[in-house]
Parts: structure tokens; C-alpha cells; sequence
């Protein structure tokens, strides 16, 4: 058992010592139902957050009320992180990131053998396979979305309820959702992929920012050239790394077939990022970019397709690109 799961079972073990119901809920269950080590872990209680910070402080835990308007403290031992939050139900989001209000739930009767708290805390959760809680102590998995039966047993990613109304509340859950499909080399929902194609435009009510981050974990997982290749499927692509779409444009994104039979430059570069074996950051957008000014430098010579000097103004070009996405500031 890792540190980290040994502090969430303590404190699961702490609330439920005081009289309060606390579950192992989000990517920690689901990656444990993969057969995956979790990076971390996320503990959901029917508590207020006053309760919470003194539960956890008198278990021996620091807290940090970094989210407490939304019912999220950080229990912190050990040098380790642990969020902890309560029950809840969000309101409107109104700047497409974070709820406008939230209402705790801490209702611990059962609804058909699962608690009222649990099941209005997982429509507020974005894929189906994220809605999934388990007890550490007695291990009961409850699943309400039916994340286990409907996505990590069919293989596939669903959203949890409306796609429309998740994608809606945010935006940036469309490129969560083509990281994941790479991330677990799902089968493509169509459901979910038709509903984010006519969303797609919505991606830019979102930080450059949080992009940026987003694009670098696809890019530093498993599969990122298919990755890229959905996002230019969904549309998506063009919204967040137009340059990257020109890579495939059907005259200037070519190359010479004897050189490279793979076709386009885009086609050369998505194979190139699936080789990868988790890149570092700098790497893999190295390799995302290092074609990037080919389509401008394109020329037919003598029958031949050559590309002069497209490393030194790709260079230029990588620079404009990654100071869009605000890596400067980083």
C-alpha cells in the first residue's frame, strides 16, 4: 500500500470513527479498477467543511481550506496531499469553470442499497468511470452511473448525464474526454464524440492556461498521436493548435513519398508521438513541433518536394506557439 492510500484509508477510518460516511471517490477507484497504481487519492465525506477540519486535525493531519466555499479541504501528513470534500450537488457555472454555488448533501440513507449523498454527488461528476465510490474499510463499491458496467467493462468514456450539459458547465471536459480514450485505448462513444463536435467552438471560453496543461498530459500519455488525430476528428484542433491541422493540408502538409511513405506531415508526426515512451514535457512537445513551419516552407523542385529552412523558422513559429499557450509564464 502506497503512502498515499495509507493516509486516505486513515482518514476514511477517522470519519467513519465520527459517526460520518466516507468513500474513495474519482480517478484513484477508477485506476484501481484498471489494475492501475493511482497517483493520488480523493475522499468524499457526509460532513460540513467546519467538521471536516476538525476531524482531520484531530486524527494528526494539517489542513489546508484551499476550496472550502465548495466543500474541499486538503488533509496534509507526511508531506502528502490528500483532498477531502463533502457531499454535494453544484449549481449553474456561469464562467464555464467552477460552480456558481454548491449544496451539500449529507443524506446517508439508501436509495435502492445506495446512499441519497452518493447518488447526487455523481451527477455532478463529469465521465461515468469518474463517479465510482468505494469503501477502503468495508469494500463496497458503490456506482451509481453505472461507470463500472456501461464504460470500464465495455471499454469506452461516457459522460455522466447529458454530454451536452457537462460540456457545458466545461468546456475543457472535451479534451479530458480525448485524453482519456487515448490515455485507456477505448472504443470512441459516439454519443459523446457527436455532442462534443457540435460543441467544439466552446473551447475558447477557456484559459490558455488550462489548455496548455491539458495538452501536455495527452501529450506526455500513452497514444498521443492518436490523440491529436481525434482532436482534429472532433474539431477541436483548429480551435487549440491551428498550426498542427496545416501539418495535413492535402498540398503543403505533403512530403516525398520515398523519404517518408507515411504521407503528411501531420500522419509523420502523430506516429513519431505514439513511439513515445513517457516523454518528458519538453520532449514530446519537441516532437509535436518540430515540423511545425513545413507546410510554409513547402516548394516543388524539379518534381522533388523540399522544405528549406523550416527548422529555423519553426523555431520562430514553436516560440509564437507556446507563448499563446502562456508557457512563458510557467
Amino acid at each position: 500500500m502506497t503512502q498515499q492510500k495509507q493516509l486516505a484509508t486513515e482518514i476514511v477510518q477517522a470519519f467513519r470513527g465520527a459517526g460520518h460516511l466516507a468513500l474513495f471517490v474519482g480517478g484513484c477507484v477508477r485506476d484501481e479498477a484498471l489494475g492501475v497504481q493511482p497517483k493520488d487519492y480523493d475522499v468524499v465525506v457526509s460532513a460540513d467543511p467546519d467538521k471536516i477540519i476538525s476531524v482531520l486535525e484531530s486524527a494528526g493531519f494539517n489542513t489546508i481550506e484551499v476550496g472550502k466555499a465548495f466543500g474541499v479541504i486538503i488533509a496534509n501528513k507526511d508531506g502528502e496531499d490528500v483532498e477531502v470534500a463533502c457531499f454535494r450537488t453544484d449549481g449553474e457555472y456561469s464562467d464555464q469553470r467552477r460552480p456558481d454555488s454548491v449544496e451539500l448533501v449529507l443524506d446517508v440513507s439508501l436509495d435502492d442499497g445506495i446512499p441519497r449523498c452518493v447518488r447526487a454527488d455523481s451527477e455532478r461528476r463529469d465521465f461515468k468511470f469518474n463517479a465510482i465510490y468505494f469503501d477502503p474499510v468495508t469494500e463496497t463499491i458503490y456506482d451509481p452511473t453505472h461507470g463500472l458496467i456501461d464504460d470500464l467493462y465495455n471499454n469506452k468514456v461516457s459522460f455522466v448525464g447529458r454530454a451536452e450539459d457537462r460540456i457545458q458547465e466545461d468546456p475543457l471536459r472535451m479534451l479530458r474526454f480525448v485524453r482519456f480514450v487515448a490515455r485507456f485505448d477505448t472504443i470512441l462513444n459516439t454519443e459523446a464524440a457527436d455532442a462534443i463536435a457540435a460543441k467544439a467552438s466552446l473551447i475558447r471560453n477557456v484559459s490558455a492556461e488550462r489548455i496548455a496543461d491539458e495538452l501536455t498530459k495527452i501529450l506526455v500519455g500513452p497514444q498521443a498521436g492518436n490523440a491529436i488525430l481525434l482532436l482534429q476528428q472532433l474539431g477541436l484542433l483548429s480551435y487549440v493548435l491551428p498550426e498542427v491541422v496545416m501539418l495535413g493540408h492535402k498540398v503543403t502538409g505533403q512530403q516525398q513519398w520515398e523519404w517518408h511513405p507515411e504521407g503528411s506531415v501531420l500522419a509523420h508526426t502523430c506516429l513519431m508521438l505514439n513511439s513515445m515512451q513517457s516523454p518528458s514535457p519538453v520532449l514530446a512537445w519537441g516532437i509535436l513541433l518540430h515540423d511545425i513551419a513545413k507546410p510554409n516552407t513547402h516548394k516543388v523542385r524539379g518534381g522533388r518536394i523540399t522544405n528549406y529552412g523550416h527548422a529555423e523558422m519553426g523555431k520562430s513559429f514553436a516560440e509564437v506557439i507556446l507563448r499563446r499557450l502562456t508557457f512563458n509564464a510557467h
